[in-house]
């Protein structure tokens, strides 16, 4: 789609249990904002909430005065 490669991106930590959510934490920093393509509705819900939590509270992108 679109001439390039989508993907959810998770780091695992070195004990093998912990893992983080990239996109995830890069939206609720305010660091990236939330795109929907029409295959790609996995986890939109998710991000949406944490997009819109991020506004509220004017964190990254989202502290415009």
């Amino acid at each position: 789609m679109f001439g390039r490669l989508l993907a959810h991106v998770w780091l695992v930590g070195s004990n093998n249990k912990d893992s983080l959510f990239l996109q995830a934490e890069l939206i609720k920093a305010g660091l990236a904002k939330v795109r929907y393509y029409s295959k790609q509705k996995r986890y939109y819900g998710i991000f949406k909430n944490l997009q819109s939590t991020a506004k509220k509270n004017k964190i990254g992108m989202w502290n415009v005065e």
